[in-house]
């Protein structure tokens, strides 16, 4: 099984090859409060999240590959990633929810 550091490693290769790192990042404020005062996500939709995250990665692992996991601001981690890889340049899907175009927008900022 690979762990996550040889997995990011396994990306060091020449620019003109095409990889995908296949990542996870947990925005934190998705876990905090509406601006209504309600939780952005409940307790069973938190739980069905961190479920459906492990069974990705355990399935990735299963054949040969892994998933790397973060929490935090998703542009300062898909900076980190991409110079741990040596990426240049960096694609992502769209959200199409509104909070979550905000988060994509500093994303394509960095």
């Amino acid at each position: 099984m690979m762990n996550e550091t040889s997995y990011l490693l396994s990306f060091r290769i020449p620019s003109s090859i095409f990889c995908v790192v296949n990542h996870y990042v947990l925005y934190i404020q998705t876990l905090s409060k509406s601006s209504f005062g309600f939780d952005k996500i409940g307790p069973y939709c938190a739980s069905f999240l961190l479920y459906v995250v492990s069974n990705l990665r355990r399935n990735l692992q299963a054949r040969g590959s892994n998933l790397v996991v973060r929490v935090n601001k998703p542009p300062a981690i898909l900076l980190e990633l991409a110079k741990v890889v040596g990426a240049d340049p960096v694609y992502s899907h769209r959200e199409v929810s509104h909070d979550e175009v905000n988060v994509d927008e500093r994303v394509e900022q960095c």
